[in-house]
């Protein structure tokens, strides 16, 4: 970093991309213990120290209502398998402020979402159920419930953090008979195993990564995470389960691509077994992110009302879901854009219609051109 600073030439540039990132906070704390920090301008130094602050105070009441609602669940006996960023900014970054969230993820059995969801409404929290058509719903493409939400903090209720693709398809059982207790801000809670950890993080990047939206602190997190456990991960196990589940290829390019950029070590001899690559797309895709954010998608990004419809299984259910996802329900459409005058509502459609061709036609034309390049 030290021998990096000097030759920074437009640092309002550098200091906009770490915080919209989600890193700046990050930096901050790294730019504390270089020697020429002198170099910094002053003004980049003081708005990246804000965006730290900003993030411990956000991020305090967040841990404040993930109590809250742990010790309800666990007064119904019902257990909790803390995600991402609540789990992450306390147990590997060990400063809350650190790591970036939006809000809160947790993992519960099938079982008991409806009583989770009942007990979080009897906490005043506000629950919009928004489904284009009662045939999506029915669908159940959706990895968590509409999120629940009090005073600005949403929490987001999953009884699956992966929808099964003709790719892979991940066992949510395997993950809970795999789970480990911990105590997280002082509650009892459970936790992914590292392996799960390590994978789930993989798939959930990928998720992003292919839409235009990386979340850079996402690949921060695996890093951090691996570097924390690595004399504890089982490589082998990890090897496995990636190949149980068909998703070896997505886990292990992103491995190899940290292990590149971030300095992590990953033993040889699993890069080997797995055959794995950085394949020219992602590498490509993650410098570009570097210096651009959600802002001129570059070509070839997945759109992800198409991708869900390439794996809706059926000509019929493919035919319906897309009329349903143009003209959905006039409920939704009066809460998805807040219309208020009736007659509004036909040209509201109409908008959407011509949206979603626009999308249609960018989508082709980002696959087409990277088709006849390569």
């Amino acid at each position: 970093m030290e021998d990096l600073i000097p030759s920074v030439t437009n640092w309002n540039s550098f200091t906009d991309m770490a915080i919209q990132n989600g890193v700046g906070q990050l930096i901050h704390k790294n730019f504390s213990s270089v020697n020429n920090f002198n170099l910094i301008p002053k003004g980049s130094l003081s708005r990246l120290k804000q965006t730290y602050y900003r993030s411990l105070s956000r991020n305090m009441i967040l841990y404040e209502h993930f109590r809250n609602a742990v010790e309800a669940f666990s007064k119904e006996g019902i257990s909790v398998i803390a995600l991402k960023g609540i789990l992450l900014a306390e147990t590997i970054y060990k400063d809350i402020g650190l790591r970036q969230m939006s809000d809160i993820d947790l993992l519960v059995k099938k079982e008991d979402i409806e009583k989770c969801r009942k007990l979080l409404l009897d906490m005043g929290y506000k629950y919009t159920e928004l489904y284009k058509s009662d045939f999506i719903k029915e669908l159940d493409l959706l990895k968590h419930l509409p999120p629940l939400v009090l005073n600005g903090v949403s929490i987001e209720l999953h009884t699956k953090i992966h929808l099964d693709t003709p790719d892979f398809s991940v066992n949510i059982d395997d993950y809970w008979e795999r789970s480990q207790q911990l105590t997280l801000s002082n509650m009892p809670v459970q936790s992914l195993s590292i392996e799960d950890l390590i994978q789930h993080l993989c798939l959930h990047l990928n998720d992003h990564f292919n839409e235009g939206n990386p979340q850079l602190y996402s690949i921060v997190d695996i890093s951090e995470v691996i570097k924390k456990y690595h004399s504890k991960i089982n490589w082998d196990f990890l090897s496995e389960s990636c190949n149980l589940y068909n998703c070896s290829s997505i886990v292990f390019k992103y491995l190899l691509l940290i292990e590149k950029y971030f300095d992590v070590v990953i033993p040889d001899y699993i890069l080997q077994k797995t055959d794995a690559n950085i394949d020219v797309r992602t590498e490509k895709l993650f410098i570009y992110y570097l210096h651009h954010f959600r802002k001129d998608f570059p070509l070839g990004i997945v759109n992800r009302n198409i991708e869900v419809f390439s794996n809706i299984r059926g000509f019929k259910n493919k035919t319906i879901y897309l009329l349903n996802d143009i003209f959905p329900s006039r409920t939704f459409m009066y809460r998805r854009y807040g219309i208020r005058k009736k007659y509004l509502l036909f040209w509201y459609y109409i908008i959407r219609l011509k949206t979603g061709v626009y999308r249609l036609f960018l989508q082709i034309i980002r696959q087409i051109i990277p088709s006849a390049k390569s």
